[in-house]
């Protein structure tokens, strides 16, 4: 919508599937590269989604994850990085590919679900919980990598 409230359009979207449990969790992006996250729908085998900003001003699906989706965080550099329930795996978008990026674990996990991802500019801090027997663990990490 326009300041004055008037419409400026209606821009398109395709929804690949009509379900999704967690709906939008968030908006973030670099000048014009804006993007969607999508935490998991039933219909997709609960697999996350990530859709991006098209020029007519909808969104259209850039990738979906082999699990699903918590957080992601847009870097300064256009890189996109998301997480969530996948042990030991973090989705990473170079500007060029998408890829599954294996971190390497510091204890042993069964059942990680991260739930949150702050890009800094040598690496990555993830937070979230593993179920252990006796509840939940709480969990903070920080990945780094050689330039």
């Amino acid at each position: 919508m326009r300041q004055d409230g008037s419409e400026v359009g209606t821009p398109s979207y395709v929804m690949l599937n009509d379900y999704y449990n967690d709906g939008f969790i968030g908006l973030d992006g670099v000048g014009n590269d804006v993007y969607a996250l999508l935490g998991g729908n039933s219909a997709n085998q609960y697999h996350g989604e990530i859709l991006k900003l098209q020029p007519d001003g909808g969104f259209s699906s850039v990738y979906t994850a082999p699990f699903e989706l918590s957080a992601f965080d847009v870097a300064a550099n256009g890189h996109v990085w998301a997480v969530g329930f996948s042990n030991d795996t973090a989705i990473k978008f170079d500007g060029t590919t998408w890829q599954e990026i294996t971190l390497p674990l510091t204890t042993t996990r069964g059942n990680v679900r991260f739930e949150n991802i702050s890009v800094l500019p040598d690496g990555i801090v993830l937070s979230g919980q593993e179920k252990a027997d006796a509840g939940r663990v709480a969990i903070i990490n920080t990945y780094r990598f050689a330039p």
